[in-house]
């Protein structure tokens, strides 16, 4: 595992069974509040920006059967704590770099298994 990881192997294992499209909407919705959290933005985004960590639905959770989930549901509920830009950044960050973890070990799982199924034969395109 390298120093800049969030993650440990066994909760990105773990996080193989959260839902793909999940893994994307909440890595987008902290992109994008990261892009324009700005010290320069209005102070009302603040407000906005817990609003949108609230709608991420599937990280709302506590207490799941995957670990992964519940790790990353309590760094969103984090993000409720934040009063300014700053703060947004340093608490976004560690979601945003496990959300980017997840979607690179499910990245490089496809690409083994399609690996497997032209190996087997199978018409892929």
């Amino acid at each position: 595992m390298s120093s800049n990881t969030i993650l440990s192997q066994a909760l990105v294992e773990s996080g193989r069974d959260i839902p793909l499209n999940e893994l994307l909407f909440a890595k987008r919705v902290l992109d994008n509040y990261l892009s324009i959290a700005q010290q320069n933005s209005p102070i009302e985004l603040i407000a906005e920006i817990k609003d949108a960590a609230l709608a991420v639905e599937y990280f709302k959770a506590q207490e799941t059967p995957c670990e992964a989930r519940n790790v990353i549901s309590e760094m969103f509920a984090q993000i409720q704590s934040v009063e300014s830009f700053e703060d947004y950044h340093a608490l976004a960050g560690k979601p945003r770099q496990a959300l980017h973890e997840l979607v690179e070990d499910r990245a490089n799982l496809i690409k083994h298994e399609r690996g497997l199924l032209l190996a087997a034969g199978y018409d892929i395109s």
